[in-house]
Formats: C-alpha cells, sequence, structure tokens
C-alpha cells in the first residue's frame, strides 16, 4: 500500500481492479501468464498486510523526527 510518510497519508489500491487492469492491458505471451499475475497481485497484498503493521506500530509510537527527502522525478516529458 502507498503510504506518504511526511503527510501520514495511506492511499488505498484495489487489488481487484488492479488484476483486472493489467490482466486485460498487459497480456504477456506465456503459457503461465494468470497463474504468473496471480502471484504478484498475492505478493502486493501480503506486502500491504506488512505495511500496515509498519504504519500501525509508527501511529502507535509516534513519528520520528527527521526530514524526509522529496524529489519530483522526471522521466523524458513526464514529471512524477
Amino acid at each position: 500500500m502507498p503510504f506518504d510518510y511526511p503527510n501520514i497519508q495511506r492511499y488505498e489500491v484495489d487489488y481487484d481492479d488492479l488484476h483486472l487492469y493489467l490482466k486485460q492491458n498487459f497480456k504477456l505471451n506465456f503459457d503461465y501468464f494468470e497463474e504468473w499475475l496471480n502471484g504478484w497481485i498475492r505478493v502486493l497484498k501480503n506486502a500491504e498486510i506488512d505495511t500496515q503493521k509498519q504504519i500501525d506500530k509508527l501511529l502507535e509510537n509516534g513519528i520520528y523526527g527527521f526530514e524526509v527527502f522529496q524529489q519530483n522525478l522526471t522521466f523524458w516529458k513526464y514529471h512524477i
């Protein structure tokens, strides 16, 4: 799950929508594509569980007092 540490803001991810989007738009040409995609969605869901535990502990114990470096990224003509 994406988490904006400096602003203590969590962003939700709909993994079913992500799965459907990837399945429809990034069909790779190999026999086990569906199993491969399902495996990566499971990895992301498990990572979300671990991230939520870290966020809960962070909110319980307080935010650490250090400055988080943020920098915009530029990929060719796209700015993030």
